[in-house]
């Protein structure tokens, strides 16, 4: 590596390094989120306690640094029946981390990921510039990592950035550097480098990520082959022999630590709010029946993993769909660099079979999630892009050897200025009306890309059923009061309206708070524009067809269940903050309002009078 493209890694290493000790506390986050609760207060416990217990002195440290809104779910886990509480989440990344909490608290835990992916950016430079430039190769290798949604996990107290590194370790060990001559005469401090070590240094890092997320296994496939292909069977062994070894410790450690191997294979698991530092998050004493029968009913592990799919062929495709383009969740939005990967894969190296390989782990990754948990396949109620494929993405970077033509690396850092620019600025979430971890999606780009109606939930969302109609939203731009859906004004605001039945016809009445306010709708292939004064109008929307079929299946039997999506876009070219009742403003800028009337071809339906 050239001494100006080292130095340069080095002087950003060192800044990025520097970022996660300096935030503010509390501050950046203001609150915790998804499970980052269980990993840091296990983290913490691990540093001062030396044990998993959560008991009330580990609450109480969760309030030091989060003293707003602490957590709405903290994961526990028990096999005694709640009398004994322990983290319900894989202990291994809060055991790494703990040496950089006891330090510095939860931005010790930031500080760690930190290092992890500065760690990335080395080990992704040094493969890439076996084949290219050292310049180009750093410049690409920035880009991979920074320009994507793995660089926001880095502010997450969660094991993402812990498990995309030991992912990439596996790979870059086990196909670079075991590969390489052996350097004599090398310092000591070199010894990860060293080829001999390397296949069960690749096994060791592989076997850490599989103890959280076991469909990671399918990334020690190529390594296998490539050691075989090369009549490395000494290699092979060592690989296998690392990887039982390190599985065995890390389940020995767990068991002695908390009891039990695995968090995912314990009794009962289940999430629940931090409400005081004084008081257990659950007290068996205190639980009803009722409340002991469905908290053990909420008892989850990997014990999923091992049963058969429920595979219904429409859902499948239309999760491939978002996978790979929805606009909260897709890989061409959130990973740009990912696509670009596998165009010069295909370009240079296509006839690797370690890389068709490797091309094939990550599609066997994707689907284990698709087909084994087809409602939370994204990531669950936290999540920024896909949470659980992004621990695989820096495999990509190993499908790629020339970077040729030079001109995609410049479209690479195009399209995420175009695209990730407002998420990587902004990682902890804009400030935004209705703020969200998903307010980055508001932008135009990613409007002009589908929205996943198959997911259960989207934060930032909301949905209401009016007369049969169920109405789904962005909470910042529709708001409804009296059965009346009201629009956020000067703005183009997307609406879908899900029905059992086809529509052929909906009737509306349109109104604006405004004494002036020009209204556009489309429902689909059907427009309407009105020039609203002080009265209301009735509209009838009549589309060809909806925007989207989608069939799904009742839980637990193959009776196909049709529902009817149509996009609506009301378009209001000013709004109005009425004060209610002699009271303040109110809060939500009302555009335009649409009550309801009901599918026109029912008959004519009763207009309410206007005045």
């Amino acid at each position: 590596m050239s001494r100006a493209v080292a130095h340069s890694l080095l002087a950003l290493s060192l800044f990025l390094s520097i970022v996660p000790l300096v935030l503010p506390k509390p501050g950046l986050p203001a609150s915790l989120k998804a499970d980052e609760p269980a990993y840091l207060l296990a983290a913490l416990s691990l540093a001062f306690d030396g044990d998993l217990r959560c008991e009330t002195r580990d609450l109480l440290r969760a309030f030091d640094d989060f003293p707003y809104v602490t957590s709405h779910n903290l994961i526990l886990a028990s096999d005694d029946g709640w009398h004994t509480l322990t983290f319900g989440k894989p202990f291994l990344y809060s055991l790494a981390a703990a040496p950089f909490v006891a330090l510095a608290g939860a931005n010790g835990m930031t500080f760690f990921n930190m290092l992890l992916f500065v760690a990335m950016l080395w080990m992704g430079t040094d493969y890439l510039r076996r084949h290219n430039g050292s310049g180009e190769a750093a410049l690409f290798c920035a880009g991979f990592l920074f320009l994507s949604n793995a660089f926001v996990y880095v502010f997450w107290l969660h094991p993402e950035v812990f498990l995309m590194a030991a992912g990439m370790a596996c790979l870059y060990f086990g196909l670079e550097v075991a590969g390489r001559e052996v350097e004599r005469g090398a310092p000591w401090w070199r010894w990860p480098l060293d080829p001999r070590a390397a296949p069960a240094i690749s096994a060791a890092c592989l076997a850490c990520a599989v103890y959280h997320k076991p469909m990671m296994a399918a990334l020690g496939v190529p390594v296998l082959v490539h050691l075989g292909r090369a009549r490395r069977l000494k290699d092979a062994a060592a690989w296998l022999a690392s990887a039982v070894l390190v599985t065995a410790l890390i389940a020995g450690t767990s068991w002695l630590l908390a009891g039990y191997p695995s968090a995912y294979l314990v009794d009962a698991r289940a999430g629940f709010p931090i409400e005081s530092p004084d008081r257990p998050p659950v007290e068996p004493e205190r639980l009803a029946p009722v409340e002991r029968q469905v908290l053990e009913e909420r008892a989850a592990g990997w014990w999923w993993i091992f049963r058969l799919p429920d595979l219904h062929w429409g859902e499948l495709r239309e999760n491939v769909t978002y996978f790979v383009a929805g606009r909260h969740t897709g890989l061409v939005l959130y990973q740009p660099f990912a696509v670009i990967a596998l165009g010069l894969f295909l370009l240079h190296g296509r006839r690797s079979v370690e890389r068709w390989l490797i091309l094939a782990a990550l599609a066997a990754v994707a689907l284990s999630f698709l087909l084994w948990i087809p409602f939370n396949w994204h990531g669950g109620g936290g999540f920024v892009g896909n949470r659980y494929f992004v621990v695989v993405y820096p495999a990509f970077l190993f499908l790629v050897t020339r970077l040729r033509p030079a001109w995609t690396i410049l479209a690479g850092y195009a399209a995420g200025g175009l695209i990730l620019g407002p998420l990587v600025l902004a990682p902890f979430g804009a400030i935004v009306p209705q703020g969200t971890l998903q307010a980055h999606a508001r932008s135009r780009a990613f409007q002009l890309f589908p929205y996943e109606l198959s997911l259960k939930e989207i934060p930032g969302h909301h949905g209401v059923v009016v007369r049969g109609l169920y109405v789904l939203g962005r909470k910042d731009q529709m708001r409804v009061i009296d059965d009346v859906i009201w629009t956020q004004g000067a703005d183009r605001v997307e609406l879908w309206l899900q029905s059992a039945v086809p529509l052929a016809e909906l009737a509306f009445e349109v109104r604006s708070q405004a004494p002036e306010n020009h209204v556009a709708i489309e429902l689909e292939d059907a427009r309407a524009s009105l020039d609203l004064g002080g009265r209301p109008e009735r509209v009838v929307l009549a589309p060809s067809r909806p925007t989207k079929v989608r069939s799904t299946y009742q839980p637990g039997s193959d009776e196909r269940v049709y529902s009817y999506a149509y996009r609506m876009v009301v378009e209001s070219r000013t709004g109005e903050l009425p004060a209610w009742r002699g009271g303040p403003a109110h809060t939500f800028y009302l555009g335009a309002g649409l009550r309801y009337l009901g599918p026109a071809g029912d008959g004519e339906p009763d207009v309410p009078q206007s005045g």
